[in-house]
């Protein structure tokens, strides 16, 4: 069978995400349990302190403490925000997974499918398939938050408790093409870093972003530019966040595509 780099054919594609689905259902599902344990711990830890300190207002606006605006916004909508970033990043370190050592990267290319199905299986993974699993998973978290404080947990806010909206909570507010164009872009560094560092592509790449960040930083010092131009040139006009996230992909896409086993200069492994 040929499995040049160049050539797509759609039944070895679908025959090659049945066996990866297969081979790594265990994994998929552990991550997803690990991400609904993380959000389910942190998410009624603030639940509780929010319940227990602003039952008055509550009581006076008629509303779940976790639906009205606390400090620089709503509570709730920003984290469930955050935790959807969160999502996006974390899947995005896993594009080139199970290829953490020689050995695996070896069965990984010896499997009969090019190198270009691979990417593509990698990239629709962690662009549209973790996503909606992670959407999910804040939907189970929801509702166990909201059977937790209406019928086990008694708190002041009991009877205030309400079903939040998951979807809406994510766009309102914001625009939903710069929110979704966020998402992208850092989904795509992490997709880099995770075809540059196949073992803890996560923490190496949050490193990289810190080093180049910091050298961003710096070098505006010494030049006399302040340290906001660089915040506000990617962060306002959106053509340079798609830009840079393409641009990401495109590298992602070169340097998986290598097929490198031995020898390379950063996985020695």
């Amino acid at each position: 069978m040929n499995t040049s780099n160049d050539i797509f054919s759609l039944p070895r594609f679908v025959a090659f995400a049945k066996k990866e689905f297969t081979e790594q259902r265990r994994q998929l599902l552990l991550q997803l349990g690990t991400l609904l344990g993380a959000i389910t711990f942190t998410g009624l830890a603030m639940c509780y302190g929010v319940y227990q300190s602003e039952w008055a207002r509550a009581a006076t606006l008629q509303c779940d403490p976790m639906a009205f605006s606390l400090a620089n916004g709503v509570l709730e909508r920003n984290w469930v925000r955050l935790w959807f970033v969160f999502a996006a990043v974390l899947y995005g370190s896993l594009a080139a997974w199970n290829m953490e050592n020689k050995a695996k990267r070896i069965a990984r290319i010896m499997t009969p499918a090019s190198q270009q199905e691979k990417f593509i299986f990698g990239a629709i993974l962690t662009t549209l398939i973790m996503p909606l699993l992670s959407l999910l998973t804040l939907e189970v978290y929801e509702i166990i938050r909201y059977v937790t404080f209406s019928y086990v947990i008694d708190t002041p806010c009991r009877e205030y408790v309400q079903f939040m909206n998951i979807p809406a909570m994510i766009v309102n507010d914001v625009k939903i093409g710069g929110f979704l164009l966020g998402l992208f872009f850092f989904n795509s560094i992490f997709v880099l870093g995770s075809c540059i560092w196949h073992n803890k592509a996560l923490f190496k790449t949050l490193i990289a972003i810190l080093a180049v960040y910091f050298l961003l930083i710096s070098s505006a010092v010494l030049v006399g530019v302040s340290s906001n131009f660089f915040i506000k040139a990617t962060s306002s006009v959106d053509f340079v966040t798609a830009t840079l996230g393409v641009i990401n992909w495109i590298l992602a896409y070169c340097i998986f595509t290598r097929a490198e086993v031995v020898g390379r200069f950063i996985n020695k492994k």
